[in-house]
């Protein structure tokens, strides 16, 4: 009988054990709080009923206002306005879930791991949002805040160069600003969120530095026009305006009737002579060809690069033979290229019946030259005979003795060497007698 006496007490002991076991997991399982070390948001909702959980959460995790920071000011709107809002709801049924949404025994191992084994779960917090409307709050922001960049200028009166700094530009990136909105709904618990606006930051194409090279004249070339007509002045003057204040960057080529545009009456040029089929006539833009020329030879003298040119049908009174540049309403053009590795501005002056044409860039790397042109030989004008019946038979009149024709060359010297820059040729004007026939 002692020996069955130990027994018992051990059986009893087992049996209390087994008790006392399924009361602990009986209370485990039926408790209406959430469980030990269950995180909605990095907030510890342990011990807490459903509707417990909901008011801390709430209370924690809410939706403010997004500021948008520039300067020391600030663009605000309100994130509940813009369709955000926490699914607090759904974050505390699956809070409440844990421990009890699998078989029994699983549950039952999962609520002990969370209470003494270090167990954690942790609940994101979902959101409803319209990163639409944030998109549209950040464009409006930038309407406000965004600049294209500005060039630097350059501007010269009476030699005296005036050089202005140019400016970036800048747009506000929505993208950057969605993203670190988002990392900080997901990452932070902040109610109100400040976010500095970023930039894409633009350039300009023209900068200082490069507009600074430009430090003098390099060439000028002056034509007198005080013997023209008031038509022909005036389409000196208004063509010369056309010319005027032109920057050309390195290997940037211009063709002067793009700039003048269309010679015509309702671009403002007025009726002046002009040589149409060998003869002076009256025409629209008279006068455009001198600032061609002048234009022309002011080039010439700075070196720079002609890329295309033509003589007149005659030589020019106002330059020397082979120097003048002719161009027409679409052909023939002027064109010429900045063939230095700064950049070039050309002046034009037109007053008092003389044009003077500068030529303004680096006087330290601009190349010297010579020009100098020459005539080459004389062309005799041919005899046209004209019949004329008002005249007795066999009787000759001299209508016009005609005009010798020329040829020309036009070279430049640079660094001792003779180079060749045209060689021209203006047509002869025919004799021409009238024979009478009566």
């Amino acid at each position: 009988m002692k020996n069955k006496r130990p027994l018992l007490m051990i059986a009893i002991s087992f049996i209390i054990i087994i008790i006392s076991l399924i009361i602990f997991i009986f209370s485990l399982v039926n408790k209406d709080t959430i469980y030990e070390n269950v995180y909605i948001n990095k907030i510890n909702v342990q011990g807490m009923t459903k509707s417990e959980a909901y008011d801390t959460i709430s209370k924690n995790c809410d939706f403010g206002t997004l500021s948008l920071i520039y300067n020391n000011k600030k663009w605000q709107t309100d994130l509940k306005d813009a369709g955000f809002n926490y699914e607090v709801q759904d974050a505390v049924d699956k809070a409440i879930a844990i421990g009890r949404n699998q078989d029994t025994f699983k549950n039952i191992w999962k609520i002990i791991n969370l209470a003494y084994f270090s167990d954690k779960e942790y609940i994101n917090l979902d959101y409803t949002h319209n990163y639409k409307k944030i998109e549209e709050f950040c464009n409006k922001v930038g309407e406000e805040l965004n600049s294209d960049p500005i060039e630097a200028s350059i501007s010269i009166e009476n030699d005296k160069i005036t050089i202005t700094a140019g400016r970036d530009g800048k747009k506000l990136i929505s993208t950057k600003i969605i993203n670190e909105l988002k990392e900080k709904i997901e990452n932070d618990n902040e109610k109100d969120i400040d976010i500095k606006i970023p930039f894409d930051t633009k350039s300009p194409k023209l900068k200082y530095k490069e507009l600074s090279q430009i430090n003098g004249v390099i060439s000028s070339f002056q034509t007198d026009y005080r013997t023209s007509g008031r038509s022909r002045a005036w389409n000196v003057e208004l063509s010369a305006s056309k010319i005027d204040n032109q920057l050309l960057m390195p290997g940037e080529e211009v063709s002067f009737l793009q700039k003048i545009g269309k010679i015509t009456y309702s671009a403002g040029f007025r009726p002046a002579p002009v040589i149409v089929n060998n003869e002076y006539k009256n025409g629209i833009g008279g006068g455009v060809c001198q600032v061609s020329t002048t234009l022309y030879n002011a080039l010439l003298e700075g070196n720079v690069e002609i890329k295309e040119r033509s003589n007149h049908t005659f030589p020019a009174k106002y330059v020397p033979i082979g120097r003048d540049a002719t161009v027409g309403d679409t052909s023939p053009d002027l064109k010429y290229k900045n063939n230095y590795l700064f950049p070039i501005f050309i002046k034009t002056y037109a007053q008092n019946g003389i044009l003077t044409v500068k030529v303004y860039g680096d006087t330290t790397k601009a190349k010297k030259v010579q020009i100098y042109s020459e005539r080459t030989s004389y062309i005799y004008p041919y005899t046209i005979y004209k019949k004329d019946s008002s005249l007795p038979k066999g009787t000759q009149i001299v209508e016009s003795y005609g005009q010798l024709g020329q040829t020309s060359v036009t070279y430049k010297m640079e660094d001792d060497k003779k180079i060749i820059i045209s060689k021209d040729r203006y047509s002869a004007k025919p004799k021409i007698i009238r024979v009478g026939t009566q």
